[in-house]
């Protein structure tokens, strides 16, 4: 799943971290500092999601939530708050106003991808069951950028996901870093070959059995065990 998201923070380069690491798994993520630029922008191309990110004030985005959920251009767009620090009261202000999510620092990246996510399912009404992946007990929803071994949800991240999909996908083939790159290029998701390195290293130890799954071919590139004749796609 490909989300499009805006970032309005309350000053220019406080959310320059979060803006990076969603540009690395999302690719598609721009930043504002003022509702006139993020409106105009909006009327170009619409998001997909909303990020307010506040650094100082505890009135900032019940505020600035209100401009959003009263703009003709971007009432519908969900959106979600991120904030240095907050009191109960502030959050209970957002979420009554609207905001689909309220999260607050220290923020890991992977529990931000699974709001992100949780927040896009609900607001599209995705399926569960639709475009699965499988090999064995191994389920990939990648409507949803989900991912699941037996009845344990993996908590792997978008880039994660889509690469796992190709190696599945291409079972019993060795695949290089410049290939399942090349694959994820085709299916909109610009991504180095030395990330595609760096991400089959984390799947090796996030699978239940990585180790034995993917397999590194010296000199060539990647496999994944072939469980069943072909990957089975729904």
């Amino acid at each position: 799943m490909q989300v499009r998201i805006d970032i309005w923070e309350q000053k220019r380069e406080t959310a320059k971290m979060i803006a990076y690491e969603l540009k690395v798994e999302l690719e598609e993520v721009r930043t504002f500092c003022s509702f006139e630029e993020l409106e105009k922008n909006g009327k170009k191309r619409k998001p997909d999601l909303i990020l307010l990110y506040e650094g100082e004030s505890d009135t900032w985005a019940v505020q600035s939530l209100g401009r959003l959920k009263g703009d003709s251009v971007l009432e519908k767009i969900p959106v979600m708050v991120i904030a240095s620090s907050a009191e109960e009261n502030e959050k209970i202000k957002c979420l009554d106003g609207g905001a689909e999510g309220f999260l607050t620092e220290p923020l890991g990246m992977m529990e931000l991808h699974s709001y992100i996510y949780a927040v896009m399912r609900s607001y599209k009404g995705t399926k569960p069951e639709e475009h699965t992946v499988c090999s064995g007990d191994l389920r990939i929803f990648q409507s949803e950028c989900r991912c699941f071994a037996g009845d344990r949800e993996l908590a792997l991240c978008p880039s994660e996901i889509g690469i796992l999909t190709v190696l599945v996908e291409h079972a019993g083939a060795v695949l290089s870093s410049y290939q399942i790159a090349n694959e994820m290029k085709k299916r909109g998701v610009r991504i180095s070959h030395e990330t595609v390195k760096a991400r089959i290293h984390t799947l090796k130890s996030k699978l239940p059995d990585g180790k034995n799954q993917l397999r590194t071919v010296r000199g060539i590139g990647y496999q994944f065990e072939k469980k069943d004749r072909n990957a089975r796609k729904s």
